[in-house]
């Protein structure tokens, strides 16, 4: 049995039935794959590979169900190599991930800031992990700063650790304020995408 959260917050649960007989043969029993025409999901060799992938098991199965390489995967993987090659935004993400190991990476500059937020009646937010898995932990991280960047400044302005002072002055920088805003506004357009409900109308609002 396996669990996975989907878009609505919901738990889906998955239960797979292994059973042998009186000869030990060893049976599974599933959802049924009638009428099944396709699978869609990563890159990786343990779901595509030519032999032993996911892929390749299930064809066998179902031969109607054709593999397609996930296109948010293959969004998620250009965005990734897009960010290491343009300088600023390689630089920026660096930035930001080293934002987050001085604030977050201590318990007390953790509450430090959740502190300085609920002083201006906020609802503390914590700063978001920079990740590769999911493009959209790195809109979320983006969103934070752009949100929390006053209590952001005034966190910096307090602390009493070295790198405190030298990350003040990069993030006060227009490089770096600058970059973050179009970031997000370049990010936003990709996290629409990387949606479930998404239509094709709507791509097409997008890109005219």
């Amino acid at each position: 049995m396996d669990e996975t959260t989907d878009i609505s917050r919901y738990e889906q649960v998955s239960l797979v039935i292994r059973y042998t007989d009186g000869q030990f043969h060893v049976y599974e029993r599933a959802s049924s794959t009638t009428g099944d025409v396709g699978q869609c999901f990563d890159g990786t060799s343990a779901m595509r590979g030519t032999y032993k992938g996911v892929a390749e098991r299930l064809i066998q199965i179902v031969p109607t169900a054709l593999y397609i390489h996930c296109n948010k995967h293959i969004l998620n993987l250009c965005l990734i190599d897009v960010a290491q090659a343009v300088v600023p935004i390689r630089n920026n993400f660096g930035v930001m991930k080293s934002l987050y190991n001085l604030i977050e990476g201590s318990a007390k500059r953790h509450k430090d800031f959740e502190d300085i937020q609920k002083e201006v009646c906020l609802v503390p937010i914590p700063l978001k992990k920079l990740g590769n898995t999911r493009w959209t932990c790195r809109f979320e991280s983006l969103k934070v700063i752009l949100k929390q960047y006053s209590e952001i400044i005034a966190d910096l302005q307090e602390m009493e650790v070295a790198d405190a002072f030298i990350m003040l002055k990069v993030v006060q920088t227009f490089y770096f304020i600058f970059h973050i805003h179009l970031m997000s506004e370049s990010f936003l357009i990709t996290n629409i995408l990387e949606t479930i409900q998404i239509l094709f109308g709507q791509f097409l609002i997008l890109f005219p």
